[in-house]
């Protein structure tokens, strides 16, 4: 990014030419159908901005009722996320062209460091994770939130939750392959040194 003489911001690549906007105006932000749903469990939970703060709930970052982090370089990202101390993480996603064509990554990075994951129904997410940790509406997302905090929903207390969606989490990472895309046994640091 680099601001203009008339203080707009423009993005430059890497041979400082400015690139054109034209269609990020279609681009709505990830956090446009949970922002309620934060705003509403404010004193239930303490939310965590890691990298962003969505523009609807800066109101609330002002007045430090969620706390938000900017990024970190990458090398440094899992020894942030581990410093957070999180119970849960969040992955809003819109349902837009270039969100379905992303990774899950996020569903591997939370198995790893053993943190249950709440994502929108949507590729990449609904794919490789269970629908009781998919939601499509910031409704849907306080309700299973609620459940994992106070131990409600079929499971009996919030520690069998939590225990039930990191073991799945972690079977599911360390399952020989992933239909068929990959193993993901070849990621790991200490087999591949």
């Amino acid at each position: 990014m680099k601001k203009q003489p008339d203080g707009t911001e423009v993005w430059i690549n890497e041979d400082n030419q400015v690139v054109p906007e034209a269609e990020t105006t279609l681009i709505k932000d990830d956090f446009d159908e949970v922002c309620d749903c934060i705003r509403s469990t404010v004193n239930d939970f303490q939310w965590v901005m890691f990298g962003h703060c969505p523009p609807k709930i800066e109101d609330l970052a002002k007045k430090g009722k969620i706390e938000v982090h900017g990024g970190v370089p990458l090398l440094n990202y899992a020894s942030m996320l581990e410093n957070l101390q999180l119970q849960a993480i969040v992955a809003p996603i819109a349902d837009i062209e270039f969100n379905r064509c992303k990774s899950f990554i996020k569903t591997m990075e939370c198995a790893a460091i053993g943190v249950p994951l709440y994502a929108s129904n949507y590729e990449p997410y609904k794919r490789v994770m269970p629908k009781e940790q998919l939601f499509t509406t910031g409704d849907e997302l306080k309700d299973k939130l609620m459940k994992l905090k106070f131990g409600t929903g079929g499971y009996g207390s919030s520690t069998s939750i939590y225990k039930k969606i990191i073991d799945a989490q972690w079977k599911w990472l360390n399952s020989p392959c992933h239909e068929g895309d990959f193993d993901l046994k070849n990621f790991w640091l200490e087999d591949n040194i």
